[in-house]
């Protein structure tokens, strides 16, 4: 197996573990998780305004409008820690469009899978495109109660990362063989 294989399928298994953890939280604590985000979302901000305010006022070249724009992200940033809330009612559409990203990418394993032949790829594909209809869905109904969208994101992260697993694994080993039946033979 190739070493890009490999490090594909590490980064597949990471990522769905991410998922299936997180979902655990999600569901859990879902008020609680998306203040925390919001929280930690708004001291990078601030971090970086820090950073940026302290750099620009140490330059001998000091530029008025990126030490405005430091400023700015200080305050802002300040403001998310203070007050997350408002911000926190974004977190399922990020989370959300993440769900998409990651069907489609299971979409196109599966896809993969059926061009080495593998027989079970429409079940695959399914899963995949079941993840894209439930980040759509997050999408639909953010709008509704925060705390029972993230609990519903939790179980859509639980899903897709046990899906993604599922279907990288099937794939892969798919793959193996594939690789291990096709090598070594003469053609005449």
């Amino acid at each position: 197996m190739s070493d890009t294989i490999r490090k594909l399928r590490l980064s597949s298994a990471m990522s769905s573990i991410i998922g299936i953890v997180l979902g655990v939280f999600f569901v859990m604590k879902p008020g609680v998780v998306a203040v925390t985000v919001t929280k930690i979302i708004g001291i990078l901000i601030l971090i970086f305004g820090a950073v940026s305010l302290i750099k620009e006022l140490i330059d001998s070249d000091r530029n008025a409008m990126l030490i405005a724009m430091a400023v700015i992200c200080l305050v802002f940033g300040i403001w998310i820690f203070a007050d997350p809330d408002p911000i926190s009612k974004f977190i399922p559409y990020v989370i959300s469009i993440l769900l998409i990203v990651h069907g489609a990418t299971t979409i196109g394993a599966a896809a993969n899978g059926k061009a080495i032949g593998m027989d079970d790829w429409g079940l695959l594909m399914l899963l995949g495109i079941l993840s894209v209809v439930a980040g759509a869905a997050g999408i639909a109904l953010a709008g509704v109660v925060r705390n029972l969208i993230m609990m519903i994101l939790g179980v859509m992260l639980i899903y897709d990362g046990v899906s993604s697993m599922f279907v990288h694994g099937k794939v892969s080993y798919a793959a193996k063989d594939t690789v291990i039946d096709t090598e070594g033979r003469d053609i005449d």
